[in-house]
């Protein structure tokens, strides 16, 4: 199965975090999609990204939006590949994660950047459209 719905956070004009083309496994043990994170002055486009619990995921989000404190994370369970929004004080949103790519020389980039509560709405109705689908299937 594959969603229609793009999971996008973004300020102003520019996507900062995207999972794209999300597909869960036939089993269910777990998704896939294609990740992009701009956090200045790196980035990383379209990087294979597996992980689990996006339903407990995305409601961590709408949640996180709702009361403007918690932390919302994903990936898979067995590696340190992951992506993490955490509410702080005064209505500052961190968003931070490391991404792997299991070559010989093992390529990583560790990121985190910090922004403001008012750019997290992107996030949330993404995050709603993506468990509307998720229900219908």
């Amino acid at each position: 199965m594959k969603l229609e719905t793009k999971i996008e956070f973004f300020q102003d004009d520019s996507h900062l975090v995207s999972l794209d083309s999300i597909q869960c496994f036939n089993d269910g043990s777990g998704y896939c999609a294609f990740l992009t994170v701009y956090s200045k002055p790196f980035s990383c486009v379209n990087h294979q990204f597996y992980f689990q619990n996006l339903k407990s995921f995305l409601k961590e989000i709408i949640k996180i939006n709702d009361s403007l404190k918690g932390t919302a994370g994903i990936g898979p369970t067995l590696d340190n590949e992951h992506i993490k929004f955490e509410m702080k004080s005064r209505g500052h949103l961190t968003v931070s994660g490391e991404l792997l790519h299991g070559t010989e020389l093992g390529q990583s980039l560790r990121f985190s950047f910090d922004t403001d509560q008012s750019y997290l709405g992107s996030l949330a109705k993404s995050a709603v459209k993506a468990l509307n689908e998720l229900k219908k299937r």
